[in-house]
């Protein structure tokens, strides 16, 4: 039960690794989610990439459905 609701983060930690390169980088996903459930982690060093608007996005959602309390965006 715990990891079915924990799956749809672990696929898109490893999206770009399970899809020949395309979508986010794991190193981006983890240090956005670090930033927004604690302290603010700052962005992943080239050449890996940071998590684009609309990824972020959809991570803040799965974090918020596994009970986290999800900082606002930085504006």
């Amino acid at each position: 039960l715990l990891w079915a609701r924990l799956a749809p983060l672990m696929r898109f930690i490893f999206e770009s690794h399970t899809r020949q390169g395309e979508g986010a980088h794991w190193c981006g996903v983890m240090k956005a989610a670090l930033s927004m459930i604690g302290p603010e982690v700052g962005d992943p060093m080239p050449p890996s990439p940071r998590l684009d608007g609309p990824g972020r996005t959809r991570l803040a959602g799965m974090l918020a459905d596994l009970g986290y309390q999800v900082k606002p965006a930085a504006g």
